[in-house]
């Protein structure tokens, strides 16, 4: 077994199969001309785990996420997906590590140029053996997941930013992937969608067993989806931990912020 920092201080032991993390990112760091981000992050994801990354506003969440899609690339460090540094490696190696993620944009991240079908049918066109049926099939059940029944033919422009949202999450969820990443899932979505989508994502992660990110403000998102919980600051992980652990724990910065989710429950 292998020690690591408990949310609390003191040290504890994984399983041994987590000594073999879907995800292992070591010293990570980036910056944006003088303004520091990430700063040597380290962080694990455990294979079939939904962790939650939280912090508060400009603390590197969302740059975090796009580094970790190879979205942008990192001033340091390593990013090793299923043993795969993608900060390093080549460009098939990149492309087949790409080809098992699932990606939602923060603002659904849909082509302007194509309609709502043709948005979320990319992933099974490029990488699926599928008829038109199939396809169609697929992208109705999808769409009426996400609540876009419909809208199939009108085009990202004709959308409210919550209906791309729910665009972009059923193009994310289209075929089964190893890995999903989901950056502000729920933000701009009304409460009754918004809790829909949380309980959409944590369906999709039991399902398929995959390493997923989320990255969030929702603390309600964070209570009812995450296994585990790592709390971004200062451009460092300062704690990880289950979500009654953080509203609990000694850090007086992790326990404040977390304070309102009393009135969750």
């Amino acid at each position: 077994m292998t020690n690591h920092e408990d949310p609390r201080g003191s040290s504890f032991s994984f399983p041994a199969e987590t000594q073999d993390p879907a995800i292992r990112i070591r010293g990570l760091a980036k910056s944006f001309g003088p303004r520091k981000v990430l700063r040597e992050l380290s962080l694990d994801v455990r294979r079939g785990e939904m962790l939650a990354l939280v912090g508060g506003s400009g603390s590197g969440k969302s740059v975090f996420l796009k580094l970790l899609a190879g979205l942008i690339r990192a001033d340091r460090g390593s990013i090793e997906i299923d043993g795969i540094d993608i900060i390093r490696a080549g460009r098939e190696q990149i492309e087949e590590v790409h080809r098992r993620i699932g990606f939602l944009f923060q603002d659904g991240g849909l082509l302007n140029s194509l309609s709502v079908y043709d948005n979320v049918a990319l992933p099974l066109r490029e990488g699926e053996r599928l008829n038109e049926d199939e396809i169609r099939a697929r992208i109705t059940d999808r769409l009426g997941r996400v609540g876009v029944a419909g809208e199939e033919a009108k085009f990202p422009g004709e959308l409210s930013g919550g209906m791309r949202k729910r665009a972009g999450l059923a193009r994310a969820i289209i075929t089964e992937r190893s890995f999903f990443f989901f950056d502000e899932p729920t933000s701009a979505l009304d409460p009754v969608t918004a809790a829909s989508i949380r309980t959409l994502i944590r369906e999709v992660h039991e399902q398929w067993k995959s390493a997923s990110v989320v990255v969030t403000h929702d603390l309600r998102l964070v209570e009812k989806v995450a296994d585990r919980i790592a709390f971004l600051h200062e451009g460092v992980i300062r704690r990880t931990g289950t979500f009654d652990e953080m509203v609990r724990s000694e850090d007086e910065v992790v326990r404040d912020f977390f304070a309102d989710s009393e009135g969750l429950k």
